[in-house]
């Protein structure tokens, strides 16, 4: 549910970023990708029962990877802004 909330944060910050649709586009994507990774991981954890107190390292390193695609998607869009907002290449509607 998180991904409803922060996925549309992440392309609306992105319209502040003085990059390609291209890229931006690309950006979510990562984010959403993590996301979906990360929600895939526990949804499978839970449908094979496994204990949140000693997960095997497998799902733990790939919940890891959706975690960190999701920060890099973040630090991406933080450096975009920032950026722009720095270069003085805001126009925006």
């Amino acid at each position: 549910m998180h991904a409803i909330l922060v996925l549309p944060l992440l392309a609306w910050l992105l319209s502040f970023a003085d990059w390609s649709e291209q890229r931006r586009s690309g950006v979510v994507l990562l984010g959403a990708a993590g996301y979906a990774l990360l929600a895939g991981v526990v949804a499978v954890e839970n449908l094979l029962g496994l204990a949140l107190s000693k997960p095997p390292p497998g799902p733990v390193a790939l919940s890891v990877l959706g975690v960190l695609a999701l920060a890099a998607a973040g630090l991406l869009v933080l450096d975009g802004v920032a950026r722009s907002f720095t270069t003085g290449g805001i126009e925006h509607d």
